[in-house]
């Protein structure tokens, strides 16, 4: 298990649904939650734990480093974006920087479903 990278900055809402750990949120189009981002939502920050639907979700806003899921394998120094489910992909062109650009990978992956780290862009 990775382990957490204190931020600083972090931000909180009541979970639209469970949210696993290291993974992507967004806000959710009502008030107060978030829940996890989709291919092409803002990520507004990362989780370090899980949370139950309903629960409070803190997560770490986007500055530093987070541990993150990917949803495809990643090499060091990837450009990364969001993917489904609150998981993170490799960009079309890895050396591309693009508006859906979060950050670049620090570490590397080989499996649907690893962590890695990953630098805020």
């Amino acid at each position: 298990m990775p382990m957490k990278i204190n931020q600083g900055l972090t931000g909180s809402g009541i979970a639209a649904a469970a949210i696993g750990a290291n993974l992507l949120v967004t806000r959710s189009t009502v008030a107060g939650k978030v829940d996890l981002c989709g291919a092409s939502g803002l990520a507004v920050g990362s989780t370090q734990e899980a949370t139950a639907s309903g629960d409070l979700c803190t997560y770490s806003r986007p500055i530093g480093t987070a541990w993150v899921t990917c949803s495809a394998a990643i090499a060091i120094g990837d450009m990364v974006k969001p993917a489904a489910s609150g998981k993170v992909a490799p960009e079309a062109t890895v050396t591309t920087i693009t508006a859906a650009t979060i950050g670049q990978a620090l570490t590397a992956t080989s499996t649907d479903g690893d962590t890695f780290l990953m630098e805020w862009r």
